[in-house]
C-alpha cells in the first residue's frame, strides 16, 4: 500500500523526515547519510533518532559528520520499541517516519499497526531466511517472512520495502528496493591504495572489506590466500575483536610472510572505494543471505569477484556471468577461485542502482 502523502521528485519542502537508526554498526549509517543529505537538499526539516554515544562512533564520523547541521536535528533515546518510536513521531510531528533497518518491526507493525504522527516507512534489509537448519526450513521461514512484509505493508499509513541485490530482479510481489551502489572515484585516494599494496611488489592482492564479523569468514579467506602462491590479503574495515582473536595466527602467518595488509577500523567512503578498485580480487565469502553493496561496487568498477556462502551471492554471481566465480565455502574452493579470478579485470559495469531512487522509495 503506497504511503498516503508520499511527493515525487522533490517537491518535499514543508516535510518533517524521522529517520530512526540506533545501531550504528555496518552499513546501516550510509544509508542513513543517503536519506539525510536528500531530504535536506529538497527542503526537509531532518529528524535523526539515534542512540547515546552515536554520534561518537567511528560510522558517524565518517558517514555524518559533514552532513548532520542546519535543518538536521539529532535525538537520543535508549527506547526504540515501535510504540516508543510512534510517540517519538508524535513529539516531533513528523510527516513521515523512516525505519532503514526495519525488520524486527514488521510483525509488530502487521499485530497493532502503526499510531505515530504521519506515516510510517520501513525496509526489511534480510527479506530471506538465514542459513541455519535444513534447506526446506529456510525455504518455509524465507517464504513466511515476505508474506509478513506483504501483509504489513497493507496496513494503513504504512509501507514496507525490502532490500535487493541490484544485480537480481525479485519475483515476490513486494515493494523491492534495489540497494543504492554508487562508487567515488579519487585519484589521490586510489593512488594511495596503490602506494600501500606495493609493499608487496608482485602480490595477487585479495580483498576482504567491509565490517568483519564471524559471518563473513575471514578463517578460511586467509586460510586459502595462504595455500595461493603469489597471493596477498588486504583486509579493510573494522573486525569484530572475536573474529580478531580467533584468526590471530593466521594473519600473522600472512604478515610475517610479507603478504597482509590492513586499513583497520572504519574507513572512509573514497578510500573504501579506492581499495575495492585496486585490489586485483574481491572474495565475499558470507554465511548470511541479503545483498552486498561490497559485490555491487566491485561489479561497477571491474574488480574480477570470487563468491562463496550465502545463495544471495550465488544468485548474483550467475547474475555477473563471467565477472564473479561462485566456489565452495571452503578453503579449496576459494582458493581455486582465486587462481580462476587472475588476469581477469572487467570493464565497469552499470547497475542503475541509483540513490535517488531508493530514497524515493523509501520517503
Amino acid at each position: 500500500m503506497p504511503i498516503s502523502q508520499r511527493l515525487i521528485g522533490g517537491a518535499h519542502s514543508g516535510r518533517t523526515v524521522l529517520i530512526v537508526e540506533p545501531n550504528v554498526s555496518g552499513h546501516r549509517l550510509y544509508y542513513v547519510a543517503l536519506l539525510v543529505r536528500n531530504c535536506a537538499s529538497a527542503g526537509d526539516r531532518v529528524v535523526i533518532a539515534t542512540s547515546p554515544g552515536a554520534s561518537t562512533a567511528d560510522e558517524w564520523k565518517v558517514h555524518l559528520s559533514d552532513i548532520v547541521h542546519g535543518s538536521v536535528t539529532v535525538i537520543t533515546t535508549r527506547k526504540f520499541e515501535l510504540e516508543a518510536i510512534a510517540q517519538l513521531a508524535h513529539n516531533v510531528r513528523s510527516s513521515i517516519t523512516v525505519i532503514p533497518d526495519g525488520d524486527r518491526h514488521v510483525l509488530q507493525v502487521l499485530k497493532r499497526g502503526w499510531h505515530g504522527h504521519g506515516d510510517l516507512s520501513l525496509l526489511a534489509m534480510r527479506p530471506d531466511a538465514q542459513p541455519t537448519g535444513s534447506a526446506a526450513r529456510m525455504l518455509i521461514t524465507g517464504h513466511a517472512k515476505k508474506l509478513l512484509i506483504m501483509a504489513a505493508d497493507r496496513r494503513r499509513k504504512t509501507q514496507v520495502s525490502a532490500l535487493r541485490s541490484p544485480l537480481v530482479n525479485r519475483t515476490w510481489p513486494i515493494s523491492w528496493v534495489a540497494d543504492p551502489v554508487a562508487v567515488i572515484n579519487d585519484d589521490d585516494a586510489r593512488k594511495s591504495v596503490r602506494k600501500k599494496l606495493s609493499s608487496g611488489a608482485g602480490l595477487y592482492w585479495v580483498g576482504v572489506v567491509g565490517s568483519i564479523t564471524p559471518r563473513k569468514n575471514l578463517d578460511i579467506v586467509a586460510r586459502a590466500v595462504l595455500a595461493t602462491p603469489g597471493a596477498g590479503l588486504a583486509i579493510a574495515g573494522s573486525v569484530e575483536a572475536s573474529v580478531e582473536r580467533d584468526n590471530a595466527v593466521l594473519l600473522n602467518a600472512l604478515r610475517d610472510s610479507g603478504r597482509l595488509v590492513r586499513w583497520p577500523g572504519t574507513v572512509g567512503d573514497a578510500e573504501f572505494d579506492a581499495i575495492i578498485h585496486e585490489v586485483d580480487c574481491i572474495v565475499a565469502a558470507h554465511s548470511n543471505e541479503g545483498p552486498s553493496g561490497i559485490v555491487g561496487k566491485a561489479a561497477i568498477v571491474g574488480t574480477p569477484l570470487v563468491l562463496a556462502g550465502a545463495s544471495s551471492l550465488r544468485k548474483d554471481a550467475r547474475s555477473l556471468h563471467g565477472r564473479a566465480r561462485w566456489c565452495s565455502l571452503n578453503e579449496r574452493g576459494i582458493a581455486a577461485g582465486i587462481l580462476a579470478s587472475q588476469g581477469s579485470r572487467h570493464a565497469p559495469l552499470d547497475l542503475n542502482a541509483g540513490v535517488e531512487l531508493f530514497v524515493r522509495k523509501l520517503t
